[in-house]
């Protein structure tokens, strides 16, 4: 038996052919992997480099499907810096932690089969069978806590205040509030 998808359709294109689908997208340094689901069907899956060329040929390739959201494994980890570009893009992006993906993945028919098409198809089911994914938003907290935690670390040097190579980095981040003019 196969749990339903609890991605509500899209009740806005009803009678047309456009519907929403699930991006699945396997991370690596060199490379990425996406699967594009309808529910559990799989309509697509290839391999991207992880080059500015291969990343306008993954939206190319999915340009097809407006109405698309992406599910990325270890979108605060590995897939940091992905899920970050997708955002600049205007995408919807989900988080998928890693333990998921893999539960979803060693349940599923193949028993487990560790590929990373295969491991693309199981990121998008997660992202299809768990309401409580949270979405990514615009990086800026992580930079700037980052950048505190080193201010932090560096506090026992004698010169006061922070350092000067992460002041950018603070004062840019979404943790201080803009100056009023």
């Amino acid at each position: 038996m196969v749990c339903p998808p609890l991605i509500a359709p899209d009740t806005r294109t009803k009678g047309t052919n456009i519907m929403t689908v699930i991006i699945g997208v396997d991370p690596h340094k060199a490379s990425n992997t996406i699967a594009v689901l309808d529910g559990d069907e799989v309509l697509v899956d290839h391999r991207y480099r992880n080059t500015t060329t291969g990343f306008a040929e993954m939206l190319d390739a999915v340009a097809a499907w407006p109405q698309r959201r992406w599910a990325v494994e270890g979108a605060h980890g590995m897939g940091h810096l992905f899920a970050q570009q997708l955002i600049a893009h205007g995408e919807v992006v989900l988080d998928v932690p890693a333990k998921l993906a893999t539960r979803v993945r060693v349940y599923s028919t193949g028993h487990g089969r560790k590929t990373d098409r295969d491991d693309a198809i199981s990121i998008a089911r997660a992202a299809v069978h768990s309401p409580s994914l949270r979405q990514v938003v615009v990086g800026g907290e992580l930079d700037a806590l980052n950048c505190l935690s080193s201010i932090a670390a560096s506090s026992s040097s004698p010169a006061p205040g922070p350092r000067a190579d992460c002041i950018g980095c603070y004062v840019n981040s979404s943790l201080v509030a803009p100056r009023s003019t």
